[in-house]
């Protein structure tokens, strides 16, 4: 009788070991799954609060752990990247705001540049694991002044528009967003409508006049969309006031198509605090707590209308 000789283990698994290795050299697989399946990151649970990513914001340097993340994002990630900036002085503000953020179930990620280390002290427990904390220094007088215009004021304005230059010179998808705002609703779907009509940037107005203080950029490899925010970077030398310039360069970009989000949803502060009733404001997606001066009265007007959720 023929003896049977029972298979090597080796035999099985050597072949499963080689399958592994090919697989490694061979296939493009990403550094980080923290985010769920590739082909649906939106679908991943972002609300999950845990450690963020932080460094320092400093996009020129490809090792820089931020510069990679964000290079992850741009490629493996169908929702745009959020960003805003920040300081100690707007922490209830921009707390305010985030927290709005997570509430409306927003699953994009978000990118806090902040202009010193105890903001990204104050930020850090409240932070999703999929968010990042970015240091980008300024130089604030020995006591900051950020009332509207003053040198503080404009060290920010110059600096917001060379991050948002900084990010979409690299094709990465971007919300841009002021902290004074809460978002009731997610703007995705009304974003994706504006790009489904062929617009690379989507705006609000403040009157007859673009706001700088949210803006999608829908298409970031459109022809123009680098020097549009370029030429508003650039612009800005000198000057403490962005929103200006912002209206002067897309008048001088006309290749660059813009689409307006409805007024209706996405109304100025006069507009939503002034003009509108109880029933008109039930239907608004993002409120802005514009048209107003001074960093109390804004927090005021916000707890007025129960819009002050921390």
């Amino acid at each position: 009788m023929t003896k049977w000789n029972r298979p090597s283990l080796w035999t099985g698994i050597i072949p499963v070991l080689l399958m592994i290795v090919f697989l490694y050299f061979n296939l493009d697989i990403p550094e980080r799954f923290t985010r769920g399946e590739l082909d649906c990151p939106e679908c991943a649970v972002r609300n999950e609060i845990g450690t963020p990513l932080e460094g320092i914001f400093d996009l020129s340097d490809t090792s820089n752990p931020i510069t990679k993340e964000l290079m992850f994002t741009a490629k493996y990630d169908t929702l745009p990247l959020i960003m805003t900036a920040t300081s100690v002085p707007f922490y209830e503000m921009t707390l305010n705001w985030y927290i709005s953020v997570k509430n409306a179930g927003v699953r994009n990620r978000v990118l806090f540049v902040c202009h010193d280390t105890i903001i990204i002290e104050k930020l850090r427990p409240h932070m999703r694991t999929d968010d990042i904390l970015a240091l980008y220094s300024l130089p604030f007088s020995a006591v900051p002044d950020s009332t509207y215009g003053s040198n503080d004021y404009g060290l920010v304005a110059r600096a917001r528009t060379k991050m948002v230059f900084d990010v979409v010179s690299r094709e990465i998808p971007l919300w841009f967003t002021d902290v004074d705002m809460v978002w009731n609703r997610d703007p995705w779907p009304f974003i994706a409508d504006l790009q489904s009509k062929g617009h690379d940037i989507a705006v609000l107005r403040d009157g007859n006049h673009l706001c700088a203080g949210f803006f999608a950029v829908i298409n970031s490899t459109a022809d123009g969309i680098i020097d549009f925010f370029g030429d508003w970077d650039k612009g800005m030398s000198g000057k403490n006031l962005n929103q200006g310039l912002f209206n002067t360069v897309a008048k001088q970009h006309s290749e660059i198509s813009l689409g307006y989000l409805p007024a209706n949803l996405f109304p100025d502060g006069r507009q939503y605090f002034h003009d509108f009733d109880a029933d008109q404001r039930k239907e608004v997606v993002v409120v802005h707590n514009n048209f107003i001066k001074g960093y109390q009265n804004k927090v005021d007007r916000f707890k007025s209308h129960n819009l002050w959720i921390i």
